[in-house]
């Protein structure tokens, strides 16, 4: 009898393991030619995923390649080279991603350019118009940019690891054209947090952004361990909304927030109870700070996520970059209370890729990402996760909620069976885009200001209950 019940639960076990492997998929194995250990995220228009490597391509110039822009369709065909980094002209080592004003890509390299510093550069989706916005020259305007621009419509804002007036970073902003470039603080001296490593996010009034603190200084004696801070779209108003403390609620972020128009979420690297990383939240005015997670390096759930987290409404999306049953990483989702973790995959660095750095991205029927090794070549993947519920038809059962049109290149309409009392815009990882309060059940949005891609719309209901549905931009 106990040898028929081993028998079940292995064939259970192995049943599970098959399902979690249907569900996943390698759309690309790197190579030195196609691009190599990509760090940074995807960004999906509705048709093509686009991403950078930080090294590889056909250029010569770093030695074994400078990097490269590509697209694929996100079925894993149409692989398509854009750029070849070259580092003198372009830079070199792009460490972040893309992202769009409708008609140009924008990104930065890390490294290279006129000064050696790192770039800012815009090219078409097609590979044409590459033009090279500005060069990083260290103490003037910082270097190794490692996060990814935003956008508000005017200007693009990012930020720098290192330089500036204190070599410890900086804020800027520049219009898409290259003129108009304003940095707007240093980080160090007079204020809190050194070193950001993510990107910032925009709510209309505040930037908002993670310093990681001294990265080997896990003591964080000396200048803290790194905090989560808001600034004004003119570089006044800082202030520092949550200190990172190591073993209470970590240290060194190298992802960056969302929000969900209450709560700032985000994610350590290190620190926490276990040292493995934490997950958390707060709203923007410093108050019910939440952790979510403590990751442990040495368990099955996951350790040190380098990127961000992402939304659907219902569950925040995330990968490790170690940790899980290989030791090489994990997808996992959780409840924005810290409710249902639960784990997705786990990477094996040799089939399916390893040690992802990045974030996920999704088209509300899967998740999409990158990782820094594994593969046939041992370099990084490009990978697809199937959602074994689609996030565009999570719902309450009581509850019905259609957009229309989608795609769409301007106005959508909502149509839901009951009134709802608001409704928001979120992009593709959670950032709240637009708030408005109603009391309907129809309402309709303007889009045409937006960017193309991935967009989620969320209603939310009289007694607390939301719906969120994707809708795509074109």
């Amino acid at each position: 009898m106990k040898k028929v019940n081993l028998i079940i639960v292995f064939a259970f076990i192995c049943s599970i393991f098959q399902q979690v492997r249907a569900q996943y998929g390698v759309l690309l194995n790197f190579n030195n030619v196609l691009g190599v250990n990509p760090y940074g995220d995807l960004y999906f228009d509705g048709t093509f995923l686009y991403g950078m490597t930080r090294f590889g391509g056909d250029t010569i110039a770093c030695g074994n390649g400078c990097g490269r822009l590509f697209k694929i369709r996100h079925d894993g065909t149409s692989y398509t080279p854009l750029l070849d980094f070259d580092n003198l002209t372009s830079g070199w080592g792009p460490e972040a991603s893309l992202i769009s004003d409708g008609v140009y890509l924008y990104g930065m390299t890390s490294g290279g350019g006129t000064n050696g510093y790192g770039t800012i550069f815009k090219v078409m989706p097609d590979g044409s118009g590459y033009q090279n916005i500005l060069n990083f020259n260290g103490i003037g305007n910082g270097n190794t940019p490692f996060g990814s621009l935003i956008y508000d419509g005017t200007y693009l804002y990012g930020m720098t690891t290192r330089g500036g007036m204190y070599a410890a970073g900086t804020i800027f902003k520049i219009k898409p054209d290259g003129t108009s470039y304003v940095k707007l603080m240093d980080f160090g001296s007079n204020y809190p947090g050194l070193y950001p490593y993510g990107s910032l996010i925009y709510d209309g009034t505040y930037l908002y952004g993670m310093t990681s603190g001294p990265y080997n200084n896990t003591n964080c004696n000396l200048t803290g361990c790194g905090n989560v801070f808001k600034v004004k779209t003119d570089g006044t108003g800082y202030q520092s909304v949550l200190t990172f403390n190591n073993t209470i609620n970590g240290i060194s972020p190298r992802g960056s927030l969302i929000y969900d128009g209450t709560y700032l979420f985000g994610m350590t690297k290190e620190g926490g109870l276990y040292g493995g990383g934490t997950i958390f939240r707060i709203t923007p005015n410093s108050t019910n700070y939440l952790k979510l997670m403590d990751f442990a390096s040495d368990t099955l759930q996951g350790a040190h996520p380098y990127g961000s987290l992402i939304s659907d409404g219902m569950f925040l999306y995330g990968i490790t970059s170690s940790g899980g049953l290989y030791g090489y990483g994990t997808i996992f989702k959780i409840m924005p209370d810290g409710t249902s973790y639960s784990k997705l995959f786990d990477f094996d660095r040799t089939i399916n890729g390893g040690t992802p750095f990045g974030s996920l991205t999704s088209d509300g029927t899967a998740l999409y990402g990158m990782t820094l090794q594994g593969g046939a070549s041992d370099v990084g993947t490009i990978f697809k996760f199937a959602l074994s519920v689609n996030m565009n038809e999570r719902q309450d059962d009581n509850l019905r909620f259609s957009i229309y049109p989608s795609p769409t290149d301007d106005l959508i309409s909502t149509v839901s069976n009951v009134n709802f009392n608001k409704i928001e815009l979120l992009s593709i990882t959670g950032q709240v885009l637009l708030s408005e309060s109603v009391n309907t059940k129809t309402h309709q949005l303007q889009l045409q200001n937006l960017a193309e891609g991935i967009y989620f719309v969320k209603v939310i209901y009289a007694n607390g209950m939301s719906v969120t549905k994707k809708v795509i931009k074109q």
